[in-house]
């Protein structure tokens, strides 16, 4: 898979399922690779079994960053409210990551009906 992107783009790449080679390296199943911002292109290449990837990616924020844990706000305030709010379940369910789509869909469609918002569809 080939992806042209802009220069100075952050972007990182979740492999779901398979290993697949990320800019000439192998990333494992589960595992996360961030990416230089000088690569104008992106090249993927999925492993003996295929590969399934979440890309995310853009133009640098250019504004405070915080982080704690799997949480990014712009200030250590909004980071403990966002922690607060996720103990709640304000995000929505946690899940494991070695889940299956299906599993997934079903979990999230339960979780926002029993606060009353109905179930949503992906």
């Amino acid at each position: 898979w080939r992806w042209p992107r802009a220069i100075g783009w952050t972007c990182i790449i979740y492999t779901r399922r398979g290993d697949v080679e990320v800019a000439g390296r192998t990333v494992p199943v589960h595992s996360t690779v961030r990416l230089d911002r000088e690569s104008e292109v992106v090249m993927l290449k999925g492993g003996p079994e295929g590969g399934d990837i979440l890309v995310l990616a853009g133009a640098p924020l250019g504004e405070p960053i915080e982080m704690g844990a799997n949480i990014v706000m712009n200030s250590r305030q909004e980071l403990a409210q966002a922690s607060t709010d996720m103990r709640f379940g304000a995000f929505g369910p946690v899940w494991e990551h070695t889940e299956d789509d299906e599993s997934w869909i079903g979990r999230v469609s339960a979780h926002w009906g029993q606060l009353g918002l109905g179930a949503r569809k992906p």
